[in-house]
């Protein structure tokens, strides 16, 4: 009864032996392919901290700026002679 006990417990632990190979090998695939990763990541790091600095030259708008736009032949709701006219832009695509 000894000998079969011992002979189901040495062939599970060659068993569970064979069972960790393939996860040890899978691990380190998977190892590989992280660094793979990271130095990838690094690389582009490094870009964007090379890359120069944009600059922002774009003309601020003017709030108190005042546009002269003609109204010839557009329908006028309203008093055509108005102090203010609000003028709105559709456009249609």
């Amino acid at each position: 009864m000894t000998k079969k006990m011992l002979s189901i417990i040495s062939l599970s632990a060659v068993m569970v032996s064979f069972s960790f190979a393939g996860v040890e090998d899978e691990l380190k695939k998977i190892n590989q392919k992280l660094d793979k990763i990271d130095k990838r990541l690094t690389a582009i790091e490094k870009k964007v901290a090379s890359a120069p600095a944009k600059n922002n030259n774009k003309k601020q708008a003017d709030p108190n700026a005042v546009y002269n736009i003609p109204i010839a032949g557009s329908v006028v709701f309203g008093n055509p002679n108005a102090k203010i006219t609000i003028t709105e832009f559709t456009d249609f695509q």
